[in-house]
């Protein structure tokens, strides 16, 4: 039997259902997350499972699962935080070579920008937090994209929309190249508009919300 006596079992699932409050997606998680905590482990002298239920008792309630999620996303690399926020700032599901274009210039890292993204993307995808779907990358849950958000400040969220809308736009070499990508252009500019400040790139946000 890999499970240890009955009554230590049922005090651990009652500690989970309470603190997730049954929660298909928050108890999966939480459990992810007691493993990667070092929480609940296996032991080989005991062959069975084994767990700190004091510790585990004492670990905050979790108010949903973006907030579980959260601190699932802040225990990956730094790296991998800032692609997963990227990518939340374009929705729920991102083309492969967009997100390459809005960040493989923003590391400090010697490998190349792509080489890079790939290894950084491919861990994500192995936590489970992305998968890939054709062209595209996709936030494996919609509370996994909301997690990813929330960990941009705030305040600093404007300038994100901003800088992913002008990269998009920057990279574009033709109008038909424009035309085919306007609606995320304007969308990241319009929720990036508060960090405008050049009266020529207002015109141009006019002009692109008119075509």
């Amino acid at each position: 039997d890999l499970m240890p006596e009955q009554s230590k079992t049922d005090l651990l699932a009652d500690i989970i259902y309470r603190k997730t409050g049954g929660n298909t997606l928050l108890v999966i998680q939480f459990f992810k997350y007691l493993w990667e905590c070092g929480l609940i482990w296996f032991s080989f002298r005991q062959r069975c499972w084994q767990w700190d239920t004091k510790i585990i008792e004492s670990k905050s309630i979790f108010k949903d699962a973006a907030d579980l999620l959260s601190e699932k996303i802040l225990f990956l690399p730094k790296d991998i935080q800032f692609k997963l926020k990227k990518m939340a700032c374009i929705g729920s599901q991102c083309d492969i070579t967009i997100l390459h274009l809005i960040c493989g210039d923003d590391s400090a890292s010697k490998e190349p920008p792509d080489e890079l993204c790939n290894i950084n993307i491919a861990i994500a995808v192995d936590e489970g937090l992305i998968q890939k779907n054709g062209p595209n990358y996709v936030f494996a849950h919609d509370q996994i994209e909301s997690a990813a958000y929330s960990l941009i400040p705030e305040e600093q969220r404007s300038s994100w929309h901003f800088e992913v809308g002008k990269k998009i736009l920057n990279s574009c070499d033709s109008k038909e190249d424009i035309e085919r990508l306007i609606f995320l252009i304007a969308d990241q500019l319009n929720r990036g508009k508060l960090s405008i400040t050049d009266d020529a790139e207002r015109i141009s946000l006019v002009e692109l919300n008119y075509r």
